[in-house]
Parts: C-alpha cells; sequence; structure tokens
C-alpha cells in the first residue's frame, strides 16, 4: 500500500492502456489519497468521457480522493 501519497496530478493522459493501468493501481493501492488531477491530451470527447466514467469505477483504497479531469487545451502550430 502507497500511505503517504496524497495527490497525484497525471499530464498528457492520451488514453493509452499502460497509463490507465499505471492510474488504477495508484487508485487501488493509495490509502491516503486526497486528489488525482487528470488532464487529457487530444482526445476526441466521447472516449474522455468513456475514461472519466471508467476511472470512477475503479476500486480505490482512499475513502475520501476526489478526481478531477481536465482538458488540454494548448494550441498546436504547424
Amino acid at each position: 500500500m502507497l500511505t503517504n501519497l496524497t495527490s497525484i496530478k497525471f499530464s498528457n493522459c492520451n488514453g493509452q492502456k499502460p497509463k490507465i493501468q499505471f492510474l488504477e493501481y495508484m487508485l487501488g493501492k493509495s490509502e491516503a489519497l486526497k486528489t488525482v488531477t487528470i488532464t487529457w491530451e487530444n482526445l476526441c470527447i466521447e472516449k474522455e468521457m468513456n475514461l472519466c466514467r471508467h476511472l470512477l469505477k475503479v476500486p480505490r483504497a482512499s475513502l475520501f480522493c476526489e478526481n478531477h479531469f481536465l482538458e488540454n487545451h494548448s494550441l498546436h502550430l504547424l
């Protein structure tokens, strides 16, 4: 168990399976977790919503963890 981790900020998440599995592991093992902030990287809204729903259903070690899902609004110049 991860007993001291209280916050996770995961930037530029593109929904790849290994990254989602990492988040699932952290949610399931972090007893003291209070906030998780995930910033999505260039995903369509449907995929973002599906991933948010999935992560909200993941069993977690902390009873008091809040989840924050953000979009990445950075501009890409050619």
